[in-house]
């Protein structure tokens, strides 16, 4: 029995370490999402204050915009939702901050987070194409959790290390 389940960890491994941060959407830029060689779930990033800026790529659906028959390039009003959780196991976690709306790809926390705790995040863009409204999937570190509920140990993950200045 251990055997199999060395054997199934290897090829989970192997399959998250494929997936790369170019693949899925809207990757982080910080908290920068640091992996272990072999680890299968991203590491907690420290950030140096309880109100971080979350950043984070543009949703990027067309590769050639220079393309006129293109329809992606009638994708108009795109804003994006952010999600944070806190959470003690890396796996799941409550639910403390949700912004709908944000019209960058940047977001500063407006209520301060807990010192020391440890958070899941992720975020994914809402937009407009021929007067229809879509969702893009929540982004994740590994293509393994796609189109699992959020959160799940594939968001991003940050530790607030910082004191609160004058608070």
């Amino acid at each position: 029995m251990r055997k199999r389940q060395l054997i199934l960890i290897l090829i989970a491994t192997t399959l998250a370490s494929c997936s790369s941060l170019g693949s899925t959407r809207l990757a982080p830029d910080y908290p920068p999402h640091e992996r272990e060689k072999w680890g299968l779930w991203g590491q907690f990033t420290d950030v140096a204050t309880p109100r971080p800026d979350l950043r984070w790529q543009p949703l990027q659906l067309s590769n050639d915009t220079q393309d006129e028959d293109d329809p992606l390039r009638d994708v108009t009003d795109i804003r994006y939702e952010l999600r944070i959780w806190e959470t003690a196991n890396g796996f799941s976690g409550n639910l403390v901050y949700a912004r709908d709306g944000i019209a960058e790809t940047h977001h500063t926390i407006q209520q301060p987070l807990k010192i020391g705790a440890r958070y899941l995040w992720t975020v994914r863009a809402k937009y407009v194409l021929q007067d229809r409204q879509y969702y893009s999937d929540w982004s994740l570190s590994s293509s393994l959790m796609e189109n699992k509920t959020v959160p799940n140990p594939a968001c991003f993950r940050f530790t607030v290390v910082a004191k609160p200045a004058n608070n």
